[in-house]
């Protein structure tokens, strides 16, 4: 008798007795992630003034401590005995928990970091500038550039993804706090000359979950982001425009998921990170360039 039949009718005797059974064992795989990598380069320079950007993805979001929280929180065992039926109801003080960690992102993804360097002799404004992203379908996508919308989008980001860190007053009222803090790009930024900036530009996406973020990771092939009226005394009345091309690619990851996962994912797998990984390059499609 394998040890498969074994597990499956010891569990079919549990259920028959009341009981929930344990999950199966963790298993090791790879799958391919999506990544985002501007085409030509990440750094561009006019008219003194230099802007670089980073996507922040689910495959690289470790990569930005700015803007990714390691978090632990509670939630009901998996792998314990709980009656189930009408009949074995169980009193939640009687629920047997574990300790869950995983990341929580403060903004959406993908977003951008954006890194600023003013090399001329005048003081660099965004207060006439306008941000764009978007995609080779042309749908356009709006940053989130005031503090109080984007903690709305993350407080309705983490209650469709995580209710135990949502519903947990002492984990998410921190995470509320921090993303109110955030450097964000928007018309109040100003770098003085020979200055920096680093911040974040968030883009209000509709990946509100790991199922959804995957549907757009897959619908599309490239994007543009454009940044306008970038203004300094040497950029005219209309400010400069600043335009990155950035192309989607993939990468084969390695992790180590629960036995209940049947699709590995960052969010229910662990990255396994001294393993090698397969086609670690960013392969970019063809297909047309937005416009």
């Amino acid at each position: 008798m394998s040890y498969g039949y074994r597990t499956r009718t010891w569990c079919f005797l549990l259920a028959a007795m009341g009981f929930g059974c344990a999950g199966a064992k963790p298993y090791q795989t790879t799958f391919n992630a999506p990544v985002l990598q501007a085409r030509e380069t990440p750094e561009v320079t006019k008219d003194g003034v230099t802007i670089t950007i980073d996507p922040i993805t689910r495959e690289n979001k470790m990569q930005f401590g700015e803007v990714t929280r390691i978090v632990s929180w509670r939630e009901p065992d998996p792998g314990a005995l709980h009656p189930m039926g009408t009949g074995g109801q169980v009193q939640p003080s009687q629920l047997q928990t574990v300790v869950r960690s995983g990341p929580v992102v403060l903004v959406p993804l993908p977003s951008f970091q954006v890194r600023i360097a003013n090399h001329s002799r005048h003081q660099l404004s965004f207060a006439r500038a306008q941000f764009q992203l978007q995609d080779n379908l042309n749908r356009r996508y709006a940053p989130i550039l005031d503090p109080v919308a984007l903690k709305g989008r993350f407080i309705a980001d983490i209650n469709g993804q995580n209710t135990y860190i949502a519903n947990d007053r002492s984990l998410i009222e921190p995470l509320q706090n921090e993303v109110q803090r955030l450097p964000i790009l928007n018309s109040t930024v100003s770098v003085p000359p020979s200055g920096t900036w680093v911040g974040i530009l968030p883009i209000d996406t509709p990946t509100r979950d790991a199922g959804e973020y995957a549907a757009f990771m897959n619908s599309v092939q490239n994007f543009i982001l454009r940044m306008e009226g970038v203004g300094t005394a040497n950029s005219g009345p209309t400010g400069t425009e600043f335009a990155f091309v950035i192309d989607k690619g993939s990468r084969a990851i390695a992790v180590t998921c629960p036995g209940d996962v049947k699709e590995p994912s960052l969010e229910k797998c662990t990255p396994n990170e001294s393993a090698a990984t397969t086609g670690s390059g960013v392969t970019r499609p063809g297909g047309p360039t937005p416009r």
